[in-house]
């Protein structure tokens, strides 16, 4: 019997940056709509509005994650706002449809996912996300 012997290929770096952009893309796009208000509903009831969180049971690194995790959601929106409007419909169509699930949002004058990703590539190299 013949041994088979089998190549693993490395990915590119330009296979790396995109499976990061996407991660990226999809990490913005759960944090911003997250923060987001409901069309309808009051952020903040008014009898509510003198009350404040408090902070003091969160820990130095869960302060730190969230001041990140808000740095890396406003550089990939600076990303995100450089595109033409058909890329931001196509970024925000796919990540609509991730969020569901399923393949419920469309526009036919939006780009493809990939041709956004591919487009939205060169911005966030420059602005040094992949660094």
């Amino acid at each position: 019997m013949k041994a088979e012997t089998f190549h693993i290929l490395e990915p590119t770096d330009d296979e790396l940056d995109t499976a990061l952009a996407d991660d990226l893309l999809e990490s913005w796009h759960h944090y911003s709509s997250s923060y987001r208000p409901n069309l309808g509903v009051p952020r903040i009831a008014p009898y509510c509005k003198q009350s404040k969180s408090s902070r003091q049971y969160e820990t130095a690194s869960d302060l730190t994650d969230q001041h990140m995790r808000k740095d890396l959601a406003e550089s990939v929106e600076y990303c995100v706002d450089q595109l033409e409007l058909r890329h931001r419909a196509a970024i925000g169509i796919e990540m609509k449809n991730r969020a569901v699930k399923a393949r419920v949002w469309s526009c036919k004058s939006a780009s493809t996912y990939a041709e956004a990703l591919q487009a939205v590539l060169p911005i966030m190299r420059v602005k040094g996300l992949f660094d």
